[in-house]
């Protein structure tokens, strides 16, 4: 009698353990890069449509890069837009650090005469730095002065 308890025990944990491996367990910061990844792509799409409010409705009210507020941000991105037609982000990496990630890419600008390539964060990194306000990713830029 006692083995064929522990039989069955064993048969229940071995269909528990079973039930629990195939049930699709999302690591965050797996949800993070993906939601951070669609960013950045919705980013480049709004660009190559002209589409300023596409890329400014996901900076955080509270975004500050380098002494850049959100406002000088638009602008950025306005003046980005005057001179190249096309934007294209190649070699994305990013890193998620709890509520922090931050984007490590290369930002192809082109136009029909000049393309400009920033390696980011490292040029500018107005576009790498994220902040997860408890709803949604936001850019946030790297909350500094300098």
């Amino acid at each position: 009698m006692p083995s064929r308890v522990l039989l069955i025990r064993l048969i229940i944990l071995l269909i528990i353990a079973l039930m629990i491996g195939s049930c699709g367990w999302n690591d965050p910061d797996d949800t993070a890069i993906s939601e951070i990844r669609d960013i950045l792509y919705d980013i480049s799409v709004s660009f190559n449509f002209g589409n300023i409010t596409g890329i400014m409705r996901h900076a955080h009210p509270d975004y500050l890069h380098k002494g850049m507020r959100d406002y000088q941000l638009r602008e950025l991105w306005l003046d980005r837009m005057a001179l190249y037609s096309m934007l294209n982000m190649e070699n994305i990496l990013i890193s998620v650090n709890g509520e922090r990630a931050t984007a490590t890419m290369l930002m192809r600008f082109q136009s029909a005469s000049d393309t400009l390539i920033l390696d980011e964060p490292n040029i500018s990194g107005d576009a790498s730095y994220f902040y997860y306000d408890g709803n949604k990713w936001r850019l946030y830029g790297n909350q500094s002065y300098f």
